[in-house]
């Protein structure tokens, strides 16, 4: 008699686990099942054009990017970084448009803004930025069909002292094939350039903001933050108008004779004319400047 009623809890137990196995499957099979994100690749048969891409925290932190159709591994990238004066200028100013050219001639673009010295940084800042838009680049290098390393800087005026700067002084930059500067400042550790800087472009207390602490000639500051005193290895292709008066021809020449003292691969394109514009007197040499550029980034 004990044994049957041992044997019927037995049982019981067994029937009670088999049931909750049973309903643990059910809810295990029956649940919906989660949905695996589908990595997006884009056809590099295809042009594209991504405008206000992220690539930081900041609102600045934003770069449109121009794909043409055909890219492979070997279709150079350039980065584009405006001018005005590290305190002001966007990616739209005039930037827009000569990424569309450059894309038209096979060449991939990033177009980027970058935070400003009103945004509470210095040059260090923005340098920071670059270095922030080449690893999003890297990172979505395979999404968008692209190398993930080769990058041309391209700067104008401002933006070109913050590609030779980064280009040359960056530790653990990324790969920078090349770096292109539309008459930029070269040596901030000139006195005259300083005072026409702060006097002549109207706006005392610039380098200030642009070193975060007060000038003083030969101070490691002024050094760190000039392209001149850290020149490597990179090819360097600078345009330039002999008659600029917001950023004087000299401190594109005092490069081009480090360059040439180094052999480093350099070439300089003075334009006789033009001010401070990039392309010359109304744009004359735009043409000419273009495929300059476009030749010096392909390697031909």
């Amino acid at each position: 008699m004990q044994f049957i009623q041992n044997t019927k809890w037995l049982y019981l137990v067994i029937i009670a686990a088999l049931a909750i196995l049973v309903i643990y499957l059910y809810g295990l099979f029956s649940r919906p099942k989660p949905i695996i994100p589908v990595k997006i690749q884009y056809s590099t048969s295809e042009r594209f054009v991504f405008k206000n891409l992220k690539y930081g925290k900041h609102p600045l932190n934003q770069y449109d990017l121009y794909l043409p159709s055909g890219r492979n591994s070997k279709t150079p990238i350039i980065v584009l970084i405006h001018g005005g004066a590290w305190v002001m200028g966007d990616k739209n100013d005039f930037m827009d448009e000569w990424a569309e050219e450059f894309c038209d001639d096979n060449v991939i673009v990033a177009n980027m803004n970058y935070r400003l010295l009103d945004n509470g940084v210095n040059y260090t800042g923005m340098l920071q930025d670059i270095h922030e838009l080449l690893f999003a680049l890297k990172q979505n290098a395979s999404t968008y069909g692209m190398p993930n390393d080769k990058y041309n800087l391209l700067g104008s005026s401002a933006g070109g002292h913050l590609a030779l700067l980064y280009a040359y002084s960056v530790k653990n930059a990324y790969t920078i094939h090349s770096v292109i500067s539309l008459a930029g400042p070269t040596n901030l550790n000139d006195e005259g350039f300083k005072k026409l800087a702060e006097n002549g472009w109207g706006m005392q207390g610039l380098y200030k903001k642009l070193l975060g602490e007060e000038f003083v000639k030969d101070k490691k500051v002024v050094i760190s933050a000039s392209p001149i005193y850290h020149i490597k290895n990179i090819p360097t292709l600078i345009v330039h108008a002999t008659d600029d008066d917001v950023v004087p021809f000299e401190q594109s020449k005092q490069l081009d004779d480090s360059l040439q003292c180094k052999k480093i691969k350099h070439r300089l394109f003075n334009l006789p004319n033009g001010k401070h514009s990039p392309f010359g007197l109304n744009n004359s040499f735009q043409g000419i400047v273009h495929q300059q550029i476009v030749k010096w980034v392909k390697g031909e």
